[in-house]
């Protein structure tokens, strides 16, 4: 009494007849009398090979993160660089209308030789309106 099986084999054939053909498009696993036997694909892992690309992975991001933190350290720096060039020209601004805001408002000689002096605005503004007033 036989009965087939999925693969169309009896049930008195050996399991080395059904996974040869079973497997007959695969043949790294089919050994000749003459040939020695492969060994399993993957099988055997290779500590040292595990090891060299971890430590090249590691290094490799270790110098991943020393150049993008290089980047970013001269990035900050040359915006540093420029906000101080503004900071200083601003202050050098600042101090220029100080200057010329106590020029406007105070008395001073501007050429003690010729008799020129300097007066406020609002009060050159009042002695220019008198004499325009006096002319008419």
């Amino acid at each position: 009494m036989s009965t087939e099986t999925p693969h169309g084999n009896h049930e008195h054939d050996n399991w080395e007849e059904q996974a040869r053909t079973a497997h007959a498009d695969d043949a790294w696993h089919i050994h000749s009398g003459e040939a020695p036997p492969q060994h399993e694909h993957g099988s055997k892992a290779n500590p040292f090979g595990i090891l060299l690309f971890s430590v090249a992975s590691i290094v490799f991001v270790v110098a991943l993160v020393i150049i993008v933190q290089m980047y970013f350290n001269q990035r900050v720096r040359a915006l540093r660089i420029e906000r101080q060039e503004h900071v200083d020209f601003t202050k050098s601004v600042v101090d220029q209308n100080q200057h010329a805001q106590q020029m406007m408002g105070d008395y001073g000689w501007l050429d003690a030789g010729a008799g020129v002096i300097r007066l406020p605005v609002d009060r050159a503004i009042e002695i220019t309106a008198q004499e325009y007033a006096g002319q008419q």
